[in-house]
């Protein structure tokens, strides 16, 4: 009988198990295989997420370079704080909107203007106002009552015109009234006030100035795109640019406001009238006004109080209901003039103010 020696190469292995390989092997394929896999998703989305902040930082910079370059924003008109007048706007150029918008040294929206005449045959006009007269960033320099107004009366009275724009928006008389005490009137020989009906009880807050007033440039450009203009150009031109919502209501006066602001109306006219100036008074009315047929109550107040100032008062309605007629337009809001109404405005104070010359 053969005997089996240890070591010898005849030891019997182990039966194979049946699938027991393929089964180690298809463990091993699926962990190589869903590696891969999960390392492809995490690079697509890293990558989607780059792309997706490429394209918000193209985006934003695309943004402010439409909105400083093409809308010129980024570089309001400024203002500054004022202790006695309330506020000033900041001599400089400002672009907005493709308009011009210039103060010269004084806080004028007019060219330089020496204190005094070089040339005594010159005429000098100070037109006093608010943001009527002003026209603000909507109006350029070019379209304003006061710009036109020069070449108009040098053609009729054949002398050399210089006009002085003294105005802000929502100076009210006293704001009017202490800008010409610390300015002067520049020598002027004619002065007009442009009120309307708000400026009967006008007063001064002295309060920090809000975002209509800025008192420095915006970090960007598409700031006041987004949170100034953005809405305001909703209001005018997806709600409609004339019936953008109600205008501020007729409120209550305040009958301190309104005494105080009276009594710097009248002062203005006799202020004025020492420095050796004729003055007329214009009412410049509301839309809402001339729609309504009624003229609100500051409209009475002012003209009383021009009445005990010996003032001539005159007003607007009958050029600007002429112009809604002939053209359908004059009015950019429910109270500034657009600049078919600032051309209207310009002829009426060219008469008013020749009609002061022929008087002296």
């Amino acid at each position: 009988m053969a005997t089996e020696l240890p070591g010898s190469s005849a030891t019997t292995e182990a039966p194979e198990q049946p699938g027991a390989a393929p089964e180690a092997a298809a463990g091993a394929d699926g962990e190589a295989a869903t590696g891969p896999r999960r390392g492809r998703g995490r690079r697509v989305l890293r990558g989607a997420a780059i792309a997706l902040a490429v394209l918000v930082v193209l985006g934003a910079v695309s943004g402010e370079i439409v909105a400083r370059f093409v809308l010129g924003l980024g570089n309001p008109p400024l203002y500054r704080p004022d202790p006695q007048i309330e506020y000033l706007p900041v001599p400089g150029v400002y672009r907005r909107f493709g308009n011009t918008i210039s103060y010269n040294s004084h806080s004028m929206r007019s060219p330089e203007i020496p204190a005094t005449k070089s040339d005594p045959n010159e005429l000098r006009v100070m037109v006093i106002g608010d943001s009527v007269v002003n026209g603000g960033a909507p109006s350029d320099d070019s379209e304003l009552a006061t710009a036109l107004l020069p070449g108009m009366l040098s053609k009729q009275l054949g002398r050399p015109v210089v006009v002085g724009n003294i105005s802000c928006g929502s100076w009210g008389p006293i704001n009017q009234l202490e800008y010409v005490r610390r300015y002067g009137l520049f020598d002027a020989d004619v002065v007009v006030i442009v009120v309307n009906s708000d400026d009967a009880f006008d007063a001064p807050t002295y309060g920090p100035l809000g975002p209509e007033h800025p008192t420095k440039k915006p970090v960007l450009a598409l700031q006041e795109l987004l949170f100034y203009y953005g809405p305001m150009a909703f209001k005018y031109h997806v709600l409609g640019e004339k019936e953008a919502g109600p205008p501020p209501p007729i409120l209550e006066p305040n009958p301190e406001d309104q005494r105080a602001s009276l009594a710097a109306f009248e002062r203005l006219v006799i202020t004025a009238r020492e420095a050796g100036a004729r003055v007329v008074a214009v009412h410049h009315f509301k839309l809402t006004e001339l729609r309504s047929g009624r003229a609100e109550p500051g409209y009475d107040r002012l003209r009383e109080a021009a009445g005990r100032a010996g003032v001539r008062f005159v007003d607007t309605r009958a050029d600007m209901l002429r112009l809604m007629r002939e053209k359908g337009t004059g009015y950019r809001d429910y109270i500034h003039p657009d600049a078919a109404g600032q051309e209207a405005l310009a002829r009426l104070l060219a008469r008013e103010v020749v009609a002061a010359t022929k008087d002296r």
